[in-house]
């Protein structure tokens, strides 16, 4: 969690879900709309039969927050005259939380470093079928750990629901189930 002295995260990290790749931009004024920009893809219009929602060099389109969650990455908005944090995305009344443009699909890891989500992403095949893959829970564990719970543009869904992250992966406290990481993928 952050510590309230702590400035919060400002720069780039990676999202990579079992068919893309993101570019997470949180603006230096932690006010503007952070960018999620798609850096590859290996869906193809061609497989589903209709062109991409978000084509590769194309970014997410709605919402001004960002929020984390098992179910994926998402771009949404506060309700009209919220002030403070903001709310946790399983809070937000449907109509705030945009289109499907602004969802990715399951999260494979977040990553600091360019080059370790392009390695998770060059051997990730396939649905998943929960997010957050063990070999990666070090590097989703860094990146969750240097935003924290309370940033002002992104949101990591910790309540009891159906989009909370495990709490090993954004609890300092929390220590990993290493059983799992042993078993390895």
């Amino acid at each position: 969690m952050n510590d309230t002295a702590k400035q919060p995260f400002v720069g780039h990290f990676y999202c990579v879900t079992c068919y893309s790749t993101y570019r997470i931009t949180i603006p230096a004024d932690l006010v503007s709309r952070p960018v999620v920009e798609k850096r590859s893809t290996k869906t193809t219009s061609w497989e589903l039969g209709r062109s991409l929602r978000v084509p590769v060099g194309g970014t997410l389109q709605n919402g001004h927050q960002i929020a984390i969650t098992s179910r994926g990455l998402f771009q949404y908005n506060m309700p009209p005259g919220h002030s403070g944090l903001p709310l946790p995305f399983e809070e937000v009344p449907g109509i705030f939380r945009g289109t499907a443009i602004t969802r990715t699909s399951l999260i494979v890891g977040l990553f600091l470093d360019r080059r370790a989500a392009e390695e998770c992403y060059s051997v990730s095949i396939g649905k998943l079928e929960e997010s957050f893959k063990p070999k990666w829970w070090f590097d989703t564990r860094q990146v969750l750990l240097t935003i924290g719970t309370e940033h002002p543009l992104v949101v990591i869904s910790i309540s009891q629901s159906k989009f909370e992250i495990p709490r090993f992966l954004w609890s300092e406290s929390e220590p990993l189930p290493f059983v799992e990481l042993s078993k390895g993928d």
